[in-house]
Parts: C-alpha cells; structure tokens; sequence
C-alpha cells in the first residue's frame, strides 16, 4: 500500500455516503483504472481525522496511524476474513483508507 493522495484520488472516487459514526466516515466508492477511465471494482473509502489517532507505527519511515497498520497487519493474518486494505492517504487535516468492498457480509448472510 502506498501513501500517494494523487493516486488515491484519481484511482478512488466516491459515488454515495456509506456511513457517519463518531469514528469516521465512510464513502461507497469506485476504482477506475488511469488509462482507460473505466470501473475496475467497487471499494469503501474511510476518513478519519488526524485528531482522533491517539498512536502511529513507524513503518519503513513512514509515520502510519495505528489503526490503518493494524487492519494491514490483521488482513495479512487472517484473509478472508478481513477487507482488503489497497490503499491510504495522509491529508491535511484526516487520513484515508480505501479498502475492497465485500460482494457480502456476514451480517447479510445471517439475516
């Protein structure tokens, strides 16, 4: 994962808010490839901002929120059941994650 916003932004557009909560918001989005414009795949963007991030990791120089490095780390533990993270951005005033959007969840399965 990559901390370039230009690439984020172009790569990751929002179509629809997801969701508000007291820790972030959360954006249906989609990934359109660079060359030909077109839909990749649906992901979720989430934003949060830098005055909720209580800890950061040092990951190969880089200062990355505690909850965007864990979320990698659990992924690389426990695929599939963790969405994958592709991508995160550190802006002014918040950070971003994008992550894969699941075709469904385990909630929608049960009910």
């Amino acid at each position: 994962m990559s901390t370039n916003s230009k690439k984020l932004q172009s790569r990751k557009q929002p179509t629809s808010l997801l969701m508000q909560s007291a820790n972030g918001t959360l954006y249906n989005a989609i990934e359109v490839d660079l060359l030909t414009r077109e839909k990749v795949r649906d992901v979720v963007v989430k934003f949060f901002p830098k005055s909720s991030v209580r800890t950061y990791v040092d990951v190969k120089g880089i200062r990355c929120p505690s909850e965007i490095y864990f979320h990698v780390k659990a992924f690389s533990l426990a695929r599939p059941f963790i969405v994958e993270p592709l991508d995160w951005i550190e802006r002014e005033d918040d950070f971003a994650i994008a992550v894969e959007k699941p075709e469904r969840t385990m909630v929608h399965g049960l009910v």
